[in-house]
């Protein structure tokens, strides 16, 4: 990880260069989730999708808890010393591959243990082999959050912008193969997510293994270390990007008896809500950029880079979601048919949780830089608990049919409530008011003109690294 430079300047314009990298390549990504997002649900129809939606809720719930935080110590610890990144990775590795065998263990117990439990929360019964197959997933998934955090620690923001084009690639590829080649359907489209993350792995490995010592001793103190400095990060991260399973869940919960349309409408929801989670990627590139930063900066830098790089966060979410509400419903009718149509206004009332979950993923990355994990911890677990407080409130008082609807509006009510609790705690440690993190300034326009030089920087410095 870079430490700051002596020239307050130069960390601004390394900033704005790995934001504009990182943006481009979301920007792609995004396009490429897109499309798969298209084919599946044009494959699947609503039905399946809905199926497909409740089978990956096991997989997104192992992501978000099982690196206890690990993956965050990497980054702050390994990023200081080379000697602490390579055993911290070792040990990392060796972690994620345990705790992934140790979910695979939980779901079977819950599978066999609890039947019933298990057929109330996944709608049918006949999606148990589908569970078991996803399964095999949980140790790759985990061990490759591990690679990621290394290259991560070590600033090498475009090495980990070109894997995730690389792998999101050739899960679209391995999609349309399993689809139009072997005529399969839901297990098809798993298969295909499962080789698509072997090759992440491979990939992660690549990228690692030529920077980082991978042969010798784990250290499981110094792993202890890198658990007890990332957990409360962890508690917070694991609230907000547990939104989306979690009222998968209580919604499918909520639902009476089992059928078809029930599952249908889980797929609305769930769809609105990844076309969320998808654009956030692009709308927080500055966040990710941000942490390698300001890690080492001192507190007066640290706070006018989270500054504005929170000014213009707000900016661009501002502008593709209005845009994207503006243009949901012929992109749906055009893209999906209309018997997705009810995505639409799912979509439309969780708009504002995009832009509440675009800024806030700034400020969180300052609070962790300066080691306030625990404010984070707070505003993100007690927005996800008003969340399912209210969804739980709408569901016993509205009448059947309005579960989407329920559900939509307590996710933008958790994100707020998350926002409100995060922005006094970033005033308050960048020593800033809520006019400099929230109005843009002049400087904020210059920056923007800025841009185009930036791009032509970086695809001339890749031509350059090509010959």
């Amino acid at each position: 990880m870079t430490s700051s430079p002596d020239n307050p300047r130069e960390t601004e314009k390394s900033l704005a260069r790995d934001s504009v990298g990182t943006t481009l390549t979301n920007v792609v990504l995004f396009i490429v989730g897109v499309v798969i997002w298209i084919a599946i649900a044009r494959l699947l129809g609503p039905t399946w999708r809905g199926a497909l939606a409740l089978v990956m809720i096991a997989p997104a719930i192992v992501i978000k808890t099982g690196t206890f935080g690990f993956d965050y110590g990497i980054v702050v610890l390994g990023g200081k010393t080379r000697e602490s990144l390579d055993v911290l990775t070792r040990t990392g590795i060796v972690f994620g591959l345990i705790v992934g065998l140790l979910f695979i263990g939980l779901l079977m117990i819950f599978m066999y243990g609890f039947p019933v439990a298990f057929w109330r929360l996944t709608q049918e019964v006949w999606l148990r082999p589908q569970y078991i197959l996803i399964a095999t997933i949980f140790p790759i998934h985990l061990m490759t959050l591990m690679y990621d955090a290394a290259i991560y620690a070590e600033d090498r923001i475009a090495a980990r912008n070109t894997k995730e084009l690389v792998v999101n690639a050739a899960m679209l590829a391995l999609i349309l193969i399993v689809v139009f080649v072997f005529n399969m359907r839901l297990v098809g489209v798993i298969g295909a997510y499962i080789l698509a993350n072997v090759i992440s792995l491979a990939y992660a490995w690549k990228l690692v293994r030529g920077h980082v010592s991978l042969g010798g001793n784990i250290d499981i103190a110094l792993g202890k270390k890198a658990v007890k400095l990332g957990f409360p990060v962890y508690l917070a991260n694991m609230a907000s990007f547990l939104m989306l399973p979690v009222m998968m869940l209580t919604l499918s919960y909520a639902l009476p008896g089992t059928s078809g349309d029930n599952l249908a409408r889980i797929a609305f929801f769930t769809m609105a809500y990844q076309m969320i989670d998808r654009t956030l990627p692009v709308t927080r590139s500055i966040a990710f950029a941000l942490l390698p930063k300001i890690t080492g900066a001192s507190d007066a830098q640290a706070g006018e880079l989270a500054a504005k790089a929170s000014r213009h966060t707000l900016l661009v979410s501002l502008a593709i979601f209005i845009i994207l509400v503006l243009l949901m419903h012929p992109i749906v009718e055009i893209l999906l048919g209309k018997r997705y149509l009810a995505v639409v206004g799912a979509f439309m009332i969780m708009a504002p949780a995009g832009v509440a979950m675009s800024v806030t993923g700034v400020w969180s990355t300052h609070l962790l830089a300066r080691s306030r994990p625990l404010m984070v911890a707070r505003a993100g677990i007690i927005g996800v608990v008003t969340a399912l407080i209210l969804a739980a409130l709408g569901f016993s008082y509205y009448e059947s049919g309005r579960e989407v609807l329920v559900a939509s509006v307590a996710v933008v009510v958790g994100a707020l409530v998350n926002a409100a609790m995060l922005l006094p705690s970033f005033c308050r440690e960048g020593d800033l008011s809520p006019a400099r993190v929230l109005i843009p300034t002049g400087e904020d326009l210059r920056d923007w003109q800025r841009v185009p030089g930036f791009v032509r920087e970086l695809f001339s410095g890749r031509r350059r690294g090509h010959n």
